[in-house]
């Protein structure tokens, strides 16, 4: 018999002292969080190509590369920390047509701190 097929892991795990023990032990925790990351990796960019391919399928449908899909054409609330930029972006969504507040509205937000 080839002394190769003549090996068993388990026994040779057996036979082994308790150093060699915890070190095969220490590399099979190591590997097995390792495929884990790597599984769980391959899953997330997966998904991300997915999500990638249909965004390109909606810019495709667009008539030009300046109108976007509509949800990047809605505007969505984002906190400002610069009370000043926050005035001035509501301004001129009011100045646009939007009309959700007015210029004393923008004042009372923050303060009146412009006068």
């Amino acid at each position: 018999m080839p002394p190769l097929l003549a090996v068993n892991i388990v026994r040779i795990f057996h036979d082994t002292d308790a150093v060699g023990q915890t070190i095969v032990g220490g590399l099979a925790v190591f590997s097995l969080i390792a495929w884990t990351i790597m599984f769980g990796k391959f899953f997330e960019l997966r998904k991300l190509r997915a999500l990638n391919q249909a965004y390109e399928r909606a810019l495709r449908q667009e008539r030009s590369l300046l109108d976007g899909p509509e949800t990047l054409r809605q505007h969505r609330h984002i906190p400002v920390g610069d009370q000043r930029l926050h005035r001035e972006l509501t301004r001129r969504r009011f100045q646009q047509g939007d009309g959700r507040t007015t210029d004393g509205a923008c004042r009372a937000q923050d303060g009146d701190r412009s006068r």
